[in-house]
């Protein structure tokens, strides 16, 4: 969840700019006027003053975007990005109407804001961190493997993803197949979202196929290259479970494939443990740093030492509405990031049942991977899915966190989440491959 507290900064818009199209422009037509234009709300921007950009705005925008969610969202985003350093590029991306994306420089992150403007009033406002690079980086480990785009439809709606597939040498016979599924939030099928790189998924597929094992990661409604499909609050967890049933019934018939294991990170376990439930083709499941607790505990627990008295009190009587299937629609603006109406109905969905009663339904090996650096989930919610399950290894990977980097320091923990060049924890990619090796009743390739 506390990606999601993360994220939930990344659209301040009074207009569907997320894959908006206007009409082109050459990079060099940004104009001196409008150059200066965006530099000005830049600077406002980086140095935190919302009432001098709130009167920039649309009526529309100030409607939606009020001064104290602004200071709220500069707040955040500094916590994320660092302390504001230096300006950077401002480019014309769109005419009609003219859209500029202006880069500012933070300690940890570069981060672009896209500014729309009627005239010179404010009517959209998106910001994002600077793109990753494509292709292999620092980032990703030596890798034997070969990725294809590919997509899915579900109900007219397309979910993306990649399949990342061993050396054609490893492929003379067939290998078993893992289909990941991304954590809460807007995660998106390398384990990024609008505030948080850490290639997690993607170093992990890669390692694994080093180790001759396929996969499957996509983009989750709301990530990546894959749209919403809806409104936020048309979300339910059974949505995203029967996507995930879609990608196995994708691959089930596959005879490139021996085995179908099901990879769930962080929230995403929970999901796994619900698709693999009465599935035939799943031979297996794994949680990667997977919650043992129901949603509303975890989220207590991890609210309690970051919020005041008055707020965590607050966060504590919604979320007992949440359990009772009631929406709370009148929320501080210090939670909206995290618990606002539109976001309710799909945490009331996830309160239907508990990681450790899914646990409990499996009746393949469960494999249950937790981290002991974890500042999210805890080696007890391990234990708990441990217990709950019938054909049950668990490892603990001394020195790993969230995000699946080993951290020998409490204060690189935060720093961990904006930095994908960090390796992938030295433990993990072995330990998952000799479970999934294991159940293809093949031998493990290193």
């Amino acid at each position: 969840m506390f990606n999601r507290l993360l994220t939930s900064c990344f659209v301040l818009s009074a207009c569907a700019l997320v894959g908006f199209q206007g009409r082109g422009l050459a990079d060099d037509d940004t104009s001196a006027d409008s150059t200066r234009l965006a530099a000005d709300v830049l600077n406002e921007l980086t140095s935190k003053k919302a009432d001098a950009v709130v009167e920039r705005f649309s009526d529309k925008m100030k409607e939606l975007l009020p001064a104290n969610k602004l200071k709220l969202t500069m707040v955040q985003l500094e916590f994320v990005a660092g302390s504001f350093k230096e300006n950077g590029p401002i480019k014309t991306i769109a005419k009609d109407p003219l859209t500029i994306e202006a880069t500012a420089y933070h300690q940890r992150k570069a981060l672009v804001y896209r500014l729309t403007f009627q005239g010179k009033l404010l009517i959209g406002l998106y910001v994002r961190p600077e793109s990753l690079p494509t292709g292999d980086s620092a980032s990703d480990p030596a890798s034997a493997s070969n990725e294809t785009d590919v997509s899915i439809a579900r109900d007219g709606f397309s979910l993306s993803g990649t399949l990342c597939l061993p050396s054609e040498g490893r492929l003379a016979q067939p290998v078993p197949l893992v289909i990941f599924h991304s954590g809460s939030g807007p995660t998106d099928r390398n384990g990024n979202g609008p505030l948080i790189e850490t290639n997690a998924t993607l170093k992990l597929a890669r390692a694994l196929a080093n180790q001759g094992i396929a996969s499957v990661r996509y983009d989750k409604r709301g990530s990546g290259k894959t749209g919403l499909g809806g409104s936020e609050s048309d979300l339910r967890a059974k949505t995203y479970v029967d996507d995930y049933k879609a990608w196995i019934s994708r691959y089930a018939s596959d005879k490139r494939f021996s085995k179908l294991v099901l990879l769930g990170h962080s929230e995403g376990a929970h999901f796994a443990f619900q698709a693999a439930h009465n599935n035939p083709p799943v031979a297996g499941v794994i949680s990667v740093a997977g919650s043992g607790r129901p949603f509303n505990e975890l989220l207590r627990s991890q609210l309690k030492n970051k919020l005041p008295e008055p707020l965590y009190s607050e966060a504590d009587s919604i979320l007992n509405q949440l359990a009772l299937g009631k929406v709370v629609e009148e929320v501080s603006v210090e939670l909206v990031s995290v618990l606002r109406p539109s976001v309710q109905p799909f945490f009331i969905s996830l309160l239907e049942s508990t990681p450790e009663n899914d646990a409990r339904t499996l009746s393949v090996p469960l494999m249950v991977v937790q981290g002991d650096q974890d500042m999210q989930v805890s080696i007890e919610d391990a234990n708990r899915l441990e217990q709950a399950g019938k054909k049950v290894e668990k490892v603990i990977v001394e020195g790993m966190n969230h995000v699946l980097v080993d951290i020998d320091a409490p204060e690189k923990q935060l720093a961990s989440y904006s930095n994908p060049d960090l390796p992938l924890s030295k433990k993990l990619a072995p330990s998952i491959a000799k479970f999934v090796w294991e159940i293809a009743g093949g031998d493990h390739e290193n």
